[in-house]
């Protein structure tokens, strides 16, 4: 049984209203997106991380972040989206969004990854804000 009286079971989502600006279209029922490109020290998987699929097994994963970025998207890949709420890694149960509005200044501030060009257009449906 998952015990919410503990701190070992707490994680912060007090930024996800800062990062996620607006929560447009959500993929229903959301995903189980692979951690496995995260940090080996990441705790969380924070509101904002992008999602990708595998085309051939429509498979979901986090992108992958290597020295302080988000690594370029695999070949075979399809940018689904955007993490819409701060979740567990070890419980990698997501909500992605593909429409919406993210501050990336404050997505910035909180996990020091930066969405690049190729990720923006990816996902041409999210508006990007810094404020």
């Amino acid at each position: 049984m998952y015990d919410l009286t503990t701190a070992e079971n707490s994680y912060d989502t007090s930024k996800d209203n800062i990062i996620i600006v607006e929560k447009g279209m959500t993929y229903p029922g959301g995903r189980t997106a692979d951690p496995a490109g995260l940090p080996t020290d990441a705790k969380n998987i924070v509101a904002g991380h992008v999602v990708i699929e595998e085309d051939a097994t429509k498979k979901a994963k986090l992108l992958g972040v290597t020295d302080g970025a988000f690594v370029a998207v695999p070949a075979g890949h399809t940018v689904l989206g955007a993490v819409v709420a701060t979740v567990p890694k070890e419980k990698p149960f997501v909500a992605v969004m593909y429409t919406g509005t993210i501050n990336e200044e404050a997505y910035k501030n909180v996990t020091g990854l930066v969405y690049t060009e190729e990720l923006k257009e990816a996902m041409s449906l999210i508006k990007f804000i810094t404020e």
